[in-house]
């Protein structure tokens, strides 16, 4: 039977052709394989939906991406206007996997879903809608009083050995795309490449004694003295930073799993932070950052020592080249 009979003889709504799809296309007992087509097809259809609920909540503003990531990633309760820019994540993070997949189709329509890149896309896609079914209808039953026949939800923590197995496969390069972890893997990687960022674009690998014993140093006053520093340009926010970065906390000690739109928004609104960039005279792969050389050779790195209130005659910084364009 296919698709559109089953759709027809079920009276399923159109924006559930995605998840039929998407179920067969992880199933090793499914009975037909779709093309790229159907499935972008089928993802415009859920574009449609989406559009629905904006109107359902009443979303009627265009808003930044920042102004999206500063809600979402907050830590206050959970309300209407949270609500509705989870929906504008999510309608953010279907667009872009939308985007990327009409792009590979573009360059070859013949090219079957079964690829690696493409399954990998596709099994994002997956976990995103799932987790909106679960917001869904909690935010329907809430905020607009209608009762769902429809409930779904998915187990949001993960158990040690699970992990454990995950970081066996991960070093073996035995990837599956029904493992779930594996989203954690990628948030601890969006908070390493954080704390990173913040010291490698200062040159500082390191803060130690004389005894060249290490001294712990405090992310959020690193940022806060490249905020405050009119000699350092810096493309995100301090706020966001810090937000996303307490926002990993829970994937990193925890392993509480959260919406996988997050993990989309997160890593766009830290791609300006890697991106390329280009200065005065140069053009540089860690150009997204630029800081005043004068500043830079002459007090940067001691004024960098008394914000975090050490003693510049007990202790030292250990630099490596700095991610930075410094000119």
């Amino acid at each position: 039977m296919t698709l559109e009979n089953i759709i027809s003889k079920y009276k399923i709504e159109a924006h559930i052709q995605i998840e039929i799809i998407l179920n067969d296309v992880f199933n090793s007992r499914a009975l037909r394989e779709y093309s790229l087509k159907e499935v972008i097809g089928s993802t415009k259809e859920y574009q449609k939906w989406i559009l629905t609920l904006k109107k359902d909540f009443s979303i009627t503003k265009n808003y930044t991406l920042e102004h999206i990531a500063e809600q979402i990633f907050s830590e206050s309760s959970f309300d209407k206007n949270r609500c509705k820019m989870h929906i504008l994540a999510i309608e953010f993070s279907i667009n872009e996997l939308l985007k990327e997949l009409e792009k590979i189709f573009e360059q070859d329509s013949e090219i079957s879903i079964s690829e690696h890149f493409i399954k990998g896309k596709l099994s994002l896609l997956r976990d995103i809608i799932l987790d909106i079914n679960e917001l869904i209808w909690q935010c329907k039953e809430i905020f607009l009083e209608q009762p769902q026949s429809r409930k779904s939800g998915r187990r949001r923590l993960f158990d040690s050995r699970e992990v454990f197995i995950s970081s066996k496969n991960l070093l073996r390069r035995h990837f599956y795309f029904d493992d779930i972890s594996f989203s954690s893997i990628s948030v601890f990687l969006i908070r390493q490449s954080i704390e990173l960022k913040v010291l490698n674009c200062l040159g500082v690998y390191s803060i130690v004694d004389k005894e060249d014993k290490p001294q712990k140093v405090k992310l959020e006053k690193v940022i806060e003295f490249i905020e405050q520093s009119d000699k350092i340009e810096f493309p995100v926010k301090k706020s966001l930073l810090l937000k996303i970065t307490k926002w990993t906390n829970a994937y990193v000690h925890r392993g509480i799993m959260h919406y996988h739109w997050q993990i989309v928004l997160a890593q766009n609104i830290l791609l300006p932070l890697f991106k390329m960039g280009e200065g005065k005279t140069i053009m540089s792969v860690y150009g997204a950052v630029k800081i005043d050389k004068e500043y830079f050779e002459a007090k940067l790195h001691n004024d960098l020592l008394k914000y975090l209130g050490l003693d510049i005659d007990k202790v030292k910084i250990c630099r490596i080249k700095e991610e930075a364009i410094v000119e």
